[in-house]
């Protein structure tokens, strides 16, 4: 008799199709949504994102110290892309002997909220409604004392890295919607993390979701334009292809 294989055996691509069946079979919808970091001007990079994505929507955390007019004026024809605040001007203020911030709690707290202002009034006047009051710490990193500042600033939600657990008590005023799968190996090389371990984080994630064990947001595909390799380029094309062509799948976008 042949042996019968169960989703828990499956990995790749496999395991994510067997995923979303699970999905579908329940009646329920797959949400996905997708944050590309670090934008501050056209490049070929980013051009390239852009007409891979096409009519999929994506946010670009854009860094508000260097984005250029140019930016804003090239994406007012791509309506699927909408820009959120990526810090400041991506700087580190950590010491040498710590992990990377730019919002840590090394700063004074009146000395970071300047610069979120500063940031939100630039991305606001260059963007316009193209962007979103979502706050993008650099390396999705910042101190927790932040969190409660963000809503005076304007900022209605913030994003790092990693799932939300399903009982975790939600901030009063902002809401953390996080990217789940980043893509970049930025220990190994900076390159493609692999296909593998790319879908077995989305599958993770979804899994988890709709088994309760993590909030029930959408599943967030992190990528960073400028770093990526071949591999990571065919990966988010096939990936948009199998995402579009399964029928328990729909992508999410940040809205106001």
């Amino acid at each position: 008799m042949p042996q019968i294989q169960h989703a828990a055996d499956l990995t790749g691509w496999d395991a994510f199709h067997a995923e979303l069946d699970a999905w579908k079979k329940r009646g329920r919808i797959a949400t996905f949504w997708w944050r590309d970091d670090d934008a501050t001007r056209m490049t070929p990079a980013l051009t390239r994102l852009l007409d891979i994505a096409d009519e999929t929507p994506i946010s670009l955390a854009v860094i508000p110290h260097d984005a250029t007019a140019e930016l804003a004026d090239a994406l007012n024809t791509r309506p699927h892309a909408t820009v959120l605040q990526h810090g400041f001007a991506h700087l580190n203020h950590a010491p040498s002997d710590e992990k990377k911030a730019e919002f840590g709690a090394h700063r004074t707290p009146d000395a970071m909220r300047l610069d979120l202002i500063a940031g939100f009034k630039r991305i606001g006047d260059l963007f316009g409604a193209r962007f979103r009051p979502m706050f993008v710490p650099p390396w999705n990193r910042m101190t927790n004392s932040l969190v409660p500042r963000l809503a005076s600033v304007g900022f209605r939600a913030y994003s790092t890295y990693g799932a939300t657990p399903a009982n975790a008590a939600p901030p009063t005023a902002v809401t953390q919607i996080n990217a789940r799968a980043d893509i970049i190996n930025w220990r190994g090389g900076r390159r493609f993390l692999g296909e593998t371990a790319s879908l077995e984080l989305l599958t993770t994630h979804l899994s988890q979701r709709r088994q309760g064990s993590a909030a029930d947001q959408p599943t967030g595909l992190l990528t960073h334009h400028a770093d990526h390799d071949d591999a990571c380029w065919r990966f988010i094309e096939t990936l948009l292809r199998v995402i579009k062509k399964h029928p328990a799948t729909a992508w999410w976008a940040p809205t106001a």
